[in-house]
């Protein structure tokens, strides 16, 4: 038998919620305040059918170009042989959740400039 070549084919693992966190996202979610340039993953939620991205950007981190009312136009970048395509996705925004990928750069940075205002009082 020909298996279908649908849009969210063999995604039965990939979509799954975890145990006991099944059902509609909480509030928490649609109350986030999202700018322009911040870095966001894309992690399918499977209750929420519109607005879902294509299984390809499941997992992926983004950045935010655009704040909609309930979405967010995204920039990430897909591998294609060996080039990297800038693509734009609009997705809804609970499909959407803030990244922890600048977290440590901004500590090391933090910490590099109050490093440097020591030095400059010490002279």
């Amino acid at each position: 038998m020909v298996s279908s070549h649908g849009y969210r084919r063999q995604t039965r693992k990939k979509f799954r919620q975890p145990y006991k966190k099944h059902g509609m996202p909480n509030p928490s979610v649609f109350l986030r305040r999202y700018k322009k340039g911040d870095y966001v993953d894309i992690v399918v939620n499977p209750a929420v059918h519109k607005g879902m991205p294509h299984k390809y950007y499941h997992g992926m981190t983004g950045r935010v170009l655009g704040v909609n009312k309930r979405s967010l136009l995204l920039i990430v970048y897909r591998q294609t042989g060996n080039k990297k395509i800038e693509r734009r996705i609009l997705a809804r925004i609970e499909h959407c959740r803030p990244s922890r990928c600048r977290e440590e750069f901004e500590k090391r940075i933090a910490e590099k400039e109050r490093i440097r205002k020591e030095a400059a009082e010490k002279g």
